[in-house]
């Protein structure tokens, strides 16, 4: 079982952010009268609840995300994780670093954690570019992270990327995309810069105090993906790229629509047709967490309860599915929903959604290892919302 843990707590809030944070004031160790030990405490009570009442086995892969989960100190880090059990032997861990909180502590703590796996948040090599949209990291502390990967980190790492911010060139990207993968990055993440309403890096470009180039901002990713491809990272899925065998397992999960399970103020999991969603009021959790008595809790739990309905987790299913490169596999669809993939899609219409795509060079069928499955193209994913919108 895969599980997600969130760490809601940021000293900063970059400007195009709209993921659920709270900025920790005056102190780094204080949200509203509890300490962020008083919420690892929380966590670690709830990941209990899960082990006893879902009757998990062992956790597949874990993901520590935020939020910045590595303001977490190098003590915290340890005792949050000597607690969760059982892992599956060679599962993949995962924590996401912001480059300038990481140590030579850190890293080691992460380590004998049983952490295999650092999501570093590089965004962009350039202190300009990282000043207008409000990122508190700078390219020294950048470039000082990843001396300190090659020299003390063992496992795995990963490095996102942002195509299309303010000030950004081609010429940039491609020397960030040359600077991870030639300091040993097995994975990168490139994303779309997403202007969120409401977020403080939307209200800048609204009133003209930012520039903001859809069209440019798309040629820089496509660019940017043509360099990944030369650096020898496979696109996987519409934003992640990898080396062979280094694709996230975790993230996976969720494209493939599997049960996991959120741990964390805000954080949401799915089982079967149940999705649960935590509450965001950091202190109501930690009170109910550090103090419900377990057979109160799977009645009481604060947050959201969602019963998903047959035609919304198929739906799910095809949205998530084609994401990915690889798509879908024709008998895992019968397996779940009892109906024939390549008639809900239109494969077998001429005149079908799937045909259609299919004639254009969009979408293609392909057999691995027997199996058949229904995917979109290298191109065809680029326009995956209008392809959903006609399914």
């Amino acid at each position: 079982m895969p599980l997600y843990i969130h760490i809601p707590f940021c000293l900063k809030k970059c400007d195009y952010c709209d993921f659920f944070s709270r900025i920790l004031e005056n102190s780094p160790f204080i949200v509203k009268n509890f300490t962020i030990n008083d919420y690892i405490d929380a966590l670690l009570s709830q990941i209990s609840f899960f082990i006893e009442h879902f009757s998990v086995k062992n956790f597949t892969s874990i993901y520590i995300g935020g939020g910045t989960p590595s303001i977490l100190s190098a003590r915290q880090l340890e005792r949050l994780c000597e607690k969760i059990a059982p892992l599956a032997e060679n599962a993949e861990f995962t924590i996401e670093i912001n480059p300038g909180d990481l140590t030579e502590d850190f890293l080691r703590a992460a380590a004998s954690s049983g952490i295999n796996r650092l999501s570093l948040g590089i965004q962009c090599k350039s202190d300009d570019v990282l000043r207008a949209v409000g990122r508190r990291t700078t390219v020294s502390q950048i470039e000082n992270a990843v001396s300190l990967i090659k020299k003390f980190w063992h496992g795995a790492w990963s490095a996102d990327f942002i195509a299309g911010l303010p000030f950004q060139s081609k010429e940039m990207l491609r020397n960030d995309i040359d600077f991870a993968a030639e300091n040993g990055a097995s994975h990168i993440s490139l994303y779309s810069l997403a202007v969120e309403e409401g977020t403080p890096l939307a209200e800048k470009i609204d009133s003209g105090k930012t520039r903001y180039d859809a069209d440019l901002a798309d040629e820089i990713w496509l660019f940017g993906r043509e360099r990944l491809e030369k650096k020898g990272f496979f696109q996987y899925e519409i934003s992640n790229f990898a080396k062979k065998g280094f694709e996230s397992r975790h993230n996976l999960s969720y494209w493939t629509l599997c049960d996991y399970l959120g741990a964390g103020a805000g954080a949401t999991g799915t089982v079967g047709a149940k999705r649960f969603t935590n509450t965001r009021d950091i202190a109501k959790y930690i009170d109910f967490w550090k103090n419900a008595a377990m057979e109160t809790q799977a009645k009481n739990i604060p947050g959201e309860r969602e019963i998903l309905d047959f035609k919304t987790r198929e739906f799910e299913f095809l949205m998530m599915g084609f994401r990915t490169l690889r798509g879908i596999s024709a008998s895992e669809y019968e397996r779940r929903f009892t109906g024939d993939l390549a008639s809900r899609l239109g494969a077998n219409k001429v005149d079908g959604v799937f045909s259609r795509w299919e004639k254009k060079g969009l979408a293609h069928k392909t057999t691995i290892q027997g199996e058949t499955f229904f995917s979109l193209t290298r191109e065809g994913i680029l326009f995956l919302n209008k392809f959903l919108q006609e399914i």
